[in-house]
C-alpha cells in the first residue's frame, strides 16, 4: 500500500533537491474503463487508512522542511533557513499549504507536499482550498510531489504552466 507510513523515513538533510528532482510525468487523457469489470466487495477500515495516510504525509512534510533548510544553508542563507515554518504543524492544517519557505532572494515560497511510497505517476488529491491558495499566492506557490518515499525518495515540483516559465519552485 502506497499510503502506509515509512518505518524509518529518510532524512531530508541527507539529500539535495537537485539530486532527487525529476521532471513531472506527462499527463494524458485516459479513455475507457480500467479495473475489473465485476465489482468486488471488500471491507476497508477508513479510520485506520486515513491515519496511515496522515502519518505518511507528515513524514513527507518533515522531509521537505529539512530539504528546504539544507538548501538555504548551502546557498549561505542561514537567516532564511532558520525561518522555514512547518505551518501545518505550527498553525494547523487547512491553510492550503504545508510549509512556508523562501526563494534564494528571500521572497516567500508556499509549499504543499504530497507524499507516496508509490511511483511518480500515482494519483493524488488536491483540495479546493489548495487550488484557491495556489491562485492567491500564484508564483510563490509550489506543489512538491514526493514519491518512492519508502526507499529512494524522488520529487517533482509543480506550478501552472504559465507560472513555471523562467522560475523554478
Amino acid at each position: 500500500n502506497w499510503s502506509r507510513p515509512v518505518p524509518d523515513p529518510p532524512d531530508g538533510w541527507q539529500f539535495r533537491i537537485a539530486d532527487i528532482e525529476v521532471r513531472p510525468p506527462v499527463v494524458t487523457a485516459q479513455t475507457g474503463v480500467t479495473g475489473s469489470p465485476e465489482p468486488n466487495g471488500r471491507r476497508t477500515d477508513w479510520e485506520k487508512a486515513n491515519a496511515a495516510s496522515r502519518k505518511l504525509g507528515k513524514q513527507g512534510e518533515q522531509f521537505v522542511v529539512d530539504l528546504e533548510r539544507r538548501h538555504l544553508f548551502e546557498i549561505h542563507r542561514a537567516d532564511l533557513a532558520d525561518r522555514v515554518e512547518w505551518v501545518s504543524q505550527s498553525q494547523g492544517d487547512g491553510l492550503g499549504y504545508d510549509i512556508r519557505s523562501f526563494e534564494n532572494d528571500g521572497t516567500d515560497k508556499f509549499l504543499e507536499v504530497k507524499t507516496t511510497r508509490g511511483p511518480g505517476g500515482a494519483a493524488f488529491y488536491v483540495t479546493a482550498n489548495e487550488v484557491t491558495c495556489s491562485n492567491v499566492y500564484q508564483n510563490s506557490y509550489c506543489l512538491y510531489r514526493l514519491f518512492e518515499f519508502g526507499h529512494a525518495p524522488q520529487l517533482f515540483r509543480l506550478r501552472s504552466e504559465e507560472r513555471r516559465v523562467g522560475k523554478e519552485c
